[in-house]
This record gives C-alpha cells, structure tokens and sequence, in this order.
C-alpha cells in the first residue's frame, strides 16, 4: 500500500510517501517551500495546487495529514494560517480522491495520536521524533523534523489508527 503523508504548514509542507511491509519501510519525500512572501490567500492557492500536484505524481491509496496542533502561546493570525494550510490540503486531497476511479482513503490524525501508533509514545517531543524513527526502521540516516512527522502520520494511517 502507498500512503502519503502530509505534514501542512504554510511555510513548509512535507510530503512523504511510504510504502511498509514488515521487514522494512521504504519512503519518498518532497518538500515544499511556500516562502513568507505574498498574501496569505495567494500562500494557500500555492499550496492547494502544490498538493495536486504532489498527489498526482505519487499516486497514493491512502491519504493521511498532520491536525494542526494549536498551541495557547500562538496569535490569532498564526492559528487561523496554519488552520488555512490545512484546509487547502484537505480540499485539494478531497477534490483529488473524488476524481479516481477507486478514491483513496483521507485520513486527519493529530500528531500526538500518530507518534503514539507510530512509536508508542504520544508524549514524545517533536524534536526526538526524527531519532525516534531512525532507531525504530533501522533507516540509514535521520530525516528532517518536517519529513519526520509527514512519516509518522503516513504509519499510523498504515496501522489504521
């Protein structure tokens, strides 16, 4: 099974597709840098087309993207852009998996339930996930922290969560 895993973010977006089995785990990734210039409507039309873009080359069977955690010490612009990044990638995947003769499954796990399926450990802090992975799969090198929860959550959609 192909899942692609979406880590949303309006600066960056990570993209990773991973296919499992039980041996081993195998990944692509992209990355996707929006930049900080432009009007946060023009940001998100990027990003949606981006996303389409993305889904076409891969091909997924399933779909799983990253719920934006909303932190207290955030503003009100900051949350309502990552709530919009969001929102953009859901649509675009929604749009795309409509248009298949076999539509892939979209999934939306928070990250605090995708490291728990993934690694066991929900409470585990973001920047000892790429370390986490590398450990658990036995991968050849560490993947950055934006690739690192884009794979988490592509694993816990590859367990059902």
């Amino acid at each position: 099974m192909r899942i692609l895993g979406i880590d949303p973010g309006l600066t960056v977006t990570a993209y990773v597709l991973a296919r499992t089995s039980r041996a081993r785990l195998e990944y692509e990734h992209r990355i996707y840098m929006a930049g900080v210039h432009g009007t946060l409507h023009d940001r998100l039309v990027r990003l949606h087309f981006k996303t389409f873009s993305v889904l076409d080359d891969m091909r997924p069977d399933r779909i799983a993207v990253e719920y934006p955690s909303i932190l207290p010490r955030r503003n009100r612009i900051s949350i309502d852009a990552v709530q919009g990044a969001w929102h953009a990638i859901m649509l675009a995947c929604t749009v795309w998996a409509s248009r298949r003769e076999h539509p892939a499954a979209i999934w939306s796990i928070h990250a605090c339930t995708a490291r728990k399926c993934a690694l066991g450990n929900g409470r585990m802090k973001k920047e000892a996930v790429p370390e986490a992975l590398r450990l658990r799969f036995h991968l050849p090198a560490t993947p950055g922290a934006d690739v690192a929860d884009a794979l988490v959550v592509a694993l816990a959609a590859a367990k059902g969560t």
